[in-house]
C-alpha cells in the first residue's frame, strides 16, 4: 500500500514537472522562432491622458509587452507614456505593423469612472507582422487596477483600491498595495507586498509574498513547480496550511501561540491564536517557507522538527 501511494504520488510529480518544462519549451520555441523572423522594426512613443477627476478604476488590457502602472496622489487623471513596436521581415512591413496598432486610453462609456487602456491589431494580421506594446501608466492612488497581458512583465506600485494582476507569459510585481492582491502567471515569478488578502498562483514560477494581513485576512498561494515564501505580522492569527509534494516546508513562527500542530517535511498545519484568517500555501514540486515580517526565527522551527 505505502509503495503504491509513493508511486502515485511521483507519477503525479512527474506528469506536472513535464507539462511545466513543454509549456516553457513550447513558449519560448515559439518566441524565439518569430523574433528570428523580425529583422525590422518601427516604433513610436505616445504620451496620452484620460480622465481627469472621476477615476475610480482602471483596466489595462494588453496582448504583447509590459506594464508599468505606479501611483501618484497629487493626480487626479490616469497618464500614460507607451511605446508602440511593428516589426517584420522587412522595414516596410514593420511600418505597416505600427500603422495597423492601434492604443487607446479613454474613459469606458458603459462603466462611469472606469479608463480603459488598451491595444488592437488586426484579426487576421499579414503573415510575419508582430504587434507590442509596452505602458507606463500614472494614476490616483485610491483607484482599483486590473492588468491584464497575455506575453509580459507587470509591475503596480502605490494603490490603495486593490489589484487584479494576469499575465500568461511574464513576472508580475506588486508593492505598496492596500485593499489585497490578486495574481496569476502561467510562467513568471511573483513579487508581492501589500495589505488585505493576497491570492497568487503560479504554474511555472516562484512566489515571494509579504502580507500585512489583519487577523480576519488570509493569503492562498499555488505552485506548480516552484517555491514559494510568505512573511507574516508577528502578530498574525488563524488557520495556516502548508504542503507541497515534492520539497520541504519550513516554518519559523512563534511557537508559543500554535495549537493543533501537524508537522512533517513536506505538511505543517496549525491554529494560531484565535483569528478568523487562513493562510493555504501549496506547490507540487518546491520548498514553501513561512517567515514573520521582521525576518524573526527565534521561536520557529522548520517542518518535521
Amino acid at each position: 500500500m505505502i509503495r503504491t501511494c509513493i508511486h502515485r504520488k511521483l507519477v503525479r510529480v512527474a506528469t506536472a514537472v513535464a507539462a511545466a518544462l513543454a509549456t516553457t519549451s513550447v513558449i519560448s520555441g515559439c518566441l524565439s522562432a518569430e523574433e528570428a523572423a523580425f529583422k525590422a522594426q518601427s516604433r513610436e512613443t505616445l504620451s496620452i491622458a484620460a480622465g481627469a477627476g472621476s477615476v475610480t478604476r482602471i483596466s489595462v488590457v494588453n496582448e504583447v509587452g509590459d506594464v508599468e502602472v505606479r501611483s501618484d496622489p497629487s493626480t487626479e487623471e490616469v497618464r500614460a507614456e507607451l511605446v508602440r513596436t511593428g516589426r517584420g521581415p522587412t522595414p516596410e512591413e514593420a511600418e505597416s505593423a505600427l500603422k495597423e496598432l492601434v492604443v487607446s486610453l479613454a474613459p469606458a462609456s458603459n462603466e462611469p469612472g472606469t479608463v480603459l487602456a488598451t491595444m488592437s491589431r488586426p484579426p487576421k494580421p499579414v503573415k510575419g507582422r508582430h504587434y507590442s506594446v509596452d505602458w507606463r501608466i500614472v494614476a490616483p492612488a485610491g483607484v482599483q487596477l486590473e492588468v491584464t497581458t497575455n506575453v509580459g512583465d507587470i509591475s503596480a506600485e502605490g494603490f490603495t483600491g486593490g489589484v487584479v494582476l494576469k499575465s500568461d507569459v511574464g513576472d508580475i510585481s506588486a508593492s505598496g498595495i492596500a485593499g489585497g492582491i490578486e495574481a496569476q502567471t502561467q510562467v513568471g515569478d511573483m513579487t508581492l507586498s501589500g495589505s488585505g488578502p493576497v491570492t497568487a498562483r503560479s504554474d511555472v514560477g516562484d512566489i515571494s509574498i509579504r502580507a500585512f494581513v489583519r487577523a480576519d485576512q488570509g493569503v492562498t498561494a499555488t505552485s506548480n513547480v516552484g517555491d514559494i515564501v510568505l512573511w507574516l505580522p508577528n502578530d498574525w492569527i488563524g488557520n495556516l496550511v502548508a504542503k507541497c509534494n515534492v520539497g520541504d516546508v519550513r516554518v519559523s513562527l512563534p511557537r508559543a501561540s500554535m495549537s493543533d500542530v501537524v508537522s512533517k517535511n513536506s505538511f505543517f498545519a496549525a491554529v494560531i491564536g484565535t483569528g478568523n484568517g487562513g493562510i493555504e500555501l501549496k506547490s507540487d514540486v518546491g520548498d514553501i517557507s513561512v517567515h514573520t515580517a521582521s525576518g524573526d526565527s527565534a521561536a520557529g522551527s522548520g517542518a518535521g522538527e
